[in-house]
C-alpha cells in the first residue's frame, strides 16, 4: 500500500485528482491529506506522523497544485529506490526552466539535469516516492526551515550549520535568520546522513498549476519564445558582418536595445 501524503489548504485541483482516481485502478493507494495545516513544515511533520501509523510500504508526497505525468508512480515503483522523485522545474532567468535537483561538490549543491534517472543529493518535494525504512529513520520534526547564513564575501552556508566566522574571507557572519534552508533540504541530508539514497527520473516532469495555468506549457512557450529571438538575432549579426560593421558597433546596438 502507498500512501499519498497531501499537504493542502483544500483546494486539491481536478487535475490531480483525476491523477489519483486513474492511479488508484493500477496501484493500491491510501491518501492522507493535511487540510488547512499551515505552515507547509507543521503539515508534512503531521502527514508524516500519520504515515508511521499506518502499515503502508511507500510514502508518495505530492502539492495539491501539480500533477504527475500519468503511470508516474507505476514507474517510481520499478525504479525501486530509497526515494525516487519526479521533476517540477523552477524559472531561472539566466538559465529558462531548471529540474529543483542538485548534487553536492564539497561545501556547494550544483544543479544536475537528465535525461533519465540520475542519482542526486537534493530535489524539491514534488512528487518523490519514500520507501517506509526512510521514513522511521529520518525522525519527525524533521522537516523545518534551518536558518543559514551568506557572507559578504559570496560564501554561502549550504548546510546550515550555524557557522559565525566566514571560513573563506574569517568576516563575522550575523546570524540574523535572513536566510533558511528548504525544509524539504534538512529532509534529505539527514536521510543521506543515515544512508539513504536519492534519485530523480528527469522525464517524469510534473504540470504545475497555477490560477488554472499550466506552468509547464509556459515555461516551453518561453523558452521557444526566445529560440526564436536568439535565431533572429543571430542572422541579424550574420547580416551586419556582411556588410561590414565591426562587431564592438553590433554590440553597442544590440545594448541600445534592452
Amino acid at each position: 500500500m502507498i500512501a499519498i501524503l497531501l499537504p493542502t489548504l483544500g483546494d486539491l485541483k481536478a487535475p490531480l485528482h483525476d491523477w489519483l482516481t486513474i492511479t488508484a485502478a493500477s496501484v493500491p493507494i491510501v491518501e492522507y491529506k493535511a487540510y488547512g495545516v499551515s505552515p507547509l513544515e507543521k503539515a508534512f511533520n503531521l502527514l508524516h506522523r500519520r504515515f508511521l501509523a499506518s502499515d503502508c510500504e511507500y510514502a508518495f508526497v505530492i502539492n495539491d497544485d501539480e500533477v504527475p505525468p500519468r503511470g508516474a508512480l507505476e514507474r517510481l515503483l520499478d525504479h525501486d529506490k530509497d526515494m525516487v522523485s519526479c521533476v517540477a522545474p523552477k524559472w531561472d532567468e539566466a538559465k529558462g526552466p531548471l529540474p529543483v535537483a542538485s548534487v553536492r561538490r564539497d561545501d556547494k549543491f550544483v544543479y544536475i539535469n537528465g535525461p533519465g534517472l540520475m542519482r542526486a543529493d537534493r530535489c524539491g518535494f514534488s512528487g518523490i516516492l519514500i520507501k517506509r525504512a526512510v521514513m522511521e529513520a529520518v525522525p519527525v520534526g524533521t522537516f523545518e526551515y534551518l536558518p543559514t547564513a551568506e557572507c559578504s564575501c559570496g560564501w554561502i552556508d549550504h548546510l546550515g550549520r550555524g557557522i559565525t566566522e566566514c571560513p573563506q574571507c574569517h568576516s563575522v557572519i550575523p546570524q540574523d535568520h535572513t536566510y533558511f534552508i528548504s525544509p524539504e533540504f534538512r529532509f534529505l541530508d539527514i536521510a543521506r546522513e543515515l544512508g539513504f539514497e536519492l534519485w530523480v527520473d528527469f522525464d517524469l516532469e510534473l504540470h504545475h498549476l497555477v490560477d488554472g495555468v499550466d506552468l509547464k506549457a509556459v515555461n516551453r512557450l518561453i523558452v521557444e519564445a526566445e529560440r526564436k529571438t536568439r535565431s533572429r538575432i543571430a542572422e541579424l549579426v550574420r547580416a551586419l558582418r556582411g556588410d561590414g560593421v565591426e562587431d564592438a558597433e553590433i554590440v553597442e546596438a544590440l545594448l541600445a536595445q534592452e
